[in-house]
């Protein structure tokens, strides 16, 4: 028997007592750096650096197809016991998985029983059935047989980390090969026939995955050993590959207890809560409650918390193209948001910024500083019109004049009053603040906006004009119209006939001697 152990060593085993040198704690490490799975896959490939052990690491989403991996994902080591795969695949899918085959290789695959195994292979074609793995799932890059030097040793099968997630996914779309084999991944005992521990690696990292080690003398190229964890993790979303090779070989049983505790560390690295950390569930989260404009100012309005600093303001940026139009932290208590966020502090923020008439599309970022890989945005659609608003009213002529009414007002002065600029004939004859109070419902805003004032006008026709005058610095005053009025002259005077002048009567000139009247 190729693995065959001391079963003295094996005993030990099962007591526990070198379990010491399977695993390197018996709980989950916490990681000191960042934790995302594109991060952790490289920190774990390191740390196999750092112990001059060859490693590949490999993981894969199975419901998105992204790919992490550190390493060369397509360097070849010896799967060891992870051929058993592919064993149990081609027995399913030619549909010879039943009676004792199926007692046998359900041994093979829970407890890596490599007796089931040897008597298994022959009905597969032998060792080079990964060959046969390769064409039924398109994987040019999983592996090959063991090397002519070695093709007494079927963990000398070679497998690449990339080739092995690729094999899982495919595999979990088989109808044929995935219900009985990921149920029998999921049903791994703790120790295998020959006393190993099985829970080092993926076990030790985290629950409920579906798993297959591997590890041996003979499957190493380098004469040293190897040792493999793959499986599913994360509810058979993601399927991982752990691939090591180190030059120091094993016990007598051809076990590499420190190798294994290394193996360890790297899959509780690669996932170091337990399971796979997405950069994006560190992405910036938040809500664009409201989106306004008054005249030429925009008002942007909303919350923002950044996962990673859950408990401290976040920067938020709004833009128009590459143009910073307005950034800050958020600096605003939502009492809402904390309840709902289980933080602290202050999450919301109102932007407000100038803006030029005309149409615009402003956008919203959460700026990420922590572990995500992307500052989230949100855009809108903004129709900005800072122009003064008025109405003229009336012009008529008056005693030595014309007399203009109307209102007006300067949405980015409301509610204080804004001028208009009366003209006569193309002239400027007054500048009056439009202050008076109107009837209600007259204009839109708050505050006294009308204007009524007389201006001097010769008689004769005349044009009047008024404008609403805009004190911004980006001036565009609005023309409120122009009316024709005529002012008429002034009445001349002149003697009255004398017909109409009064005359003396007759007896105004007879003198009343006697008496003395006149």
């Amino acid at each position: 028997m190729i693995h065959r152990r001391d079963r003295l060593r094996r005993a030990a085993l099962g007591l526990g007592l070198v379990l010491a040198a399977v695993t390197v704690a018996p709980t989950v490490a916490s990681a000191a750096g960042p934790t995302t799975i594109d991060r952790t896959v490289g920190q774990a490939y390191a740390y196999a650096g750092a112990h001059s052990v060859r490693a590949s690491v490999s993981v894969l989403d199975l419901r998105t197809g992204r790919y992490w991996g550190a390493g060369n994902g397509d360097a070849y080591y010896g799967a060891a016991s992870v051929m058993k795969l592919f064993v149990a695949t081609k027995l399913l899918a030619l549909g010879q998985m039943h009676g004792a085959t199926a007692t046998l290789a359900w041994s093979m695959i829970t407890r890596s029983d490599s007796r089931a195994l040897v008597r298994l292979l022959p009905k597969v074609g032998g060792t080079g059935v990964i060959n046969w793995v390769k064409a039924r799932y398109g994987l040019p890059r999983l592996g090959f047989p063991p090397l002519a030097s070695r093709d007494w040793c079927w963990g000398n099968t070679h497998i690449s980390a990339r080739g092995l997630v690729q094999f899982y996914a495919r595999m979990r779309a088989d109808r044929k090969v995935a219900p009985w084999l990921t149920n029998a991944l999921h049903h791994y005992t703790t120790y295998d026939t020959d006393g190993v521990n099985q829970t080092f690696g993926l076990p030790s990292a985290t629950r409920g995955a579906a798993v297959k080690q591997g590890e041996g003398h003979c499957s190493s190229d380098s004469n040293g050993s190897v040792v493999n964890t793959t499986g599913l993790a994360g509810g058979d979303r993601y399927a991982v590959a752990i691939l090591t090779d180190s030059h120091i070989c094993c016990d007598a049983g051809g076990f590499n207890g420190s190798l294994a505790g290394i193996v360890t560390r790297m899959a509780r690295t690669v996932l170091p809560h337990g399971y796979v950390d997405l950069p994006e569930t560190h992405n910036p989260i938040g809500r664009v409650e409201a989106v306004s404009a008054r005249g030429s100012t925009v008002t942007v309005s909303g919350w923002a918390l950044d996962p990673d600093t859950r408990n401290s303001p976040m920067t938020v940026r709004v833009a128009e193209g590459s143009t910073t139009r307005w950034q800050g932290a958020t600096s605003v208590y939502r009492r809402d948001v904390d309840t709902v966020q289980h933080a602290l502090g202050r999450h919301g923020f109102v932007a407000r910024f100038a803006a030029t008439d005309g149409p615009h599309v402003f956008c919203i970022y959460r700026l990420n500083t922590g572990m995500g890989n992307a500052s989230p945005r949100q855009c809108y659609p903004v129709t900005v019109d800072g122009r003064p608003r008025g109405h003229l009213d009336q012009v008529f002529s008056a005693d030595g004049g014309v007399d203009v009414t109307g209102w007006a007002y300067d949405p980015d002065a409301v509610p204080a009053p804004s001028s208009v600029q009366i003209t006569l004939d193309d002239a400027v004859v007054a500048t009056v603040v439009a202050d008076r109070a109107r009837a209600a419902g007259t204009y839109p805003v708050g505050g006294d906006h009308g204007f009524a004032t007389t201006v001097p006008a010769s008689p004769g026709p005349h044009t009047v004009c008024v404008t609403a005058l805009d004190p911004g610095p980006a001036s565009a005053p609005t023309d409120l119209g122009c009316r024709a009025v005529t002012v008429p002259a002034a009445p001349t005077s002149s003697p009255l006939p004398r017909s109409i002048l009064p005359q003396p009567s007759a007896s105004a000139s007879i003198v009343d001697v006697v008496g003395g009247r006149s």
